[in-house]
């Protein structure tokens, strides 16, 4: 886990010829622990990502759709239901179906999870 803490300012007052000299004397009783140094606060660090659902519906079944976007161009679409993950699609962003994992077998399913996501996402679709 990552936490970030922050500390009360310390100020130190040194003799010195110029503020080069005065930022490194003050530098030195800082690393030297001549400077007390309270923590004001202790903060968890999380990293926020916001994801897209879409519902779609082929042959009377509803599923929900999870957009996951990639660092490459294309993205993975997640396909699920209130009980259980089904697939997930990566389609690249010019509507190339790049591959699944966990492909559905059933009928033309496949084909018609691929034409929903791209329309529910406004994907291009390949002709």
């Amino acid at each position: 886990m990552k936490y970030r803490v922050d500390f009360f300012s310390p100020n130190a007052e040194v003799e010195a010829k110029d503020e080069d000299e005065a930022i490194q004397k003050a530098k030195e009783l800082l690393y030297n622990g001549e400077l007390h140094i309270e923590v004001q606060s202790v903060e968890r660090v999380c990293k926020q990502i916001s994801v897209e659902q879409a519902e779609i519906v082929i042959d009377g079944q509803g599923f929900t759709v999870t957009y996951i976007p990639t660092a490459t161009s294309g993205c993975w679409y997640v396909v699920h239901d209130a009980f259980e993950m089904w697939g997930a699609v990566a389609i690249d962003l010019n509507g190339d179906i790049v591959g699944w994992r966990n492909p559905p077998t059933r009928g033309n399913l496949k084909a018609e999870l691929e034409e929903a996501i791209k329309e529910a996402f406004g994907i291009p679709v390949q002709l």
